[in-house]
């Protein structure tokens, strides 16, 4: 499935809940740990662990203007979303 057409088709008939975002399709930490059923701090020890091959293939932080104009889309527009400074996304190439 390294076919973005392929996702795009899995997507629409399994319903992962991933959002378009900047041109690339991603999910937030929450949604990467309730696909693989797996805890928060075993995505941190993988993203620290295979942080170099996580960062330059499916992995950002965002933070600052970014952050917005997901939270935007993501959550829709809202007046205050708290304290948060950066939200972690991977692309759906952290499927594979």
């Amino acid at each position: 499935m390294s076919n973005h057409y392929a996702f795009e088709q899995a997507e629409s008939h399994l319903e992962l809940g991933s959002v378009q975002f900047e041109g690339t399709i991603v999910f937030t930490k929450g949604q990467i740990t309730n696909l693989f059923d797996v805890s928060e701090g075993t995505i941190k020890k993988y993203l620290v662990k295979y942080a170099d091959e996580l960062k330059s293939n499916c992995y950002a932080l965002l933070t600052g203007e970014q952050l917005r104009k997901f939270k935007d889309l993501f959550f829709g527009i809202v007046i205050h979303y708290g304290t948060k400074t950066a939200i972690s996304v991977y692309n759906y190439l952290i499927l594979y």
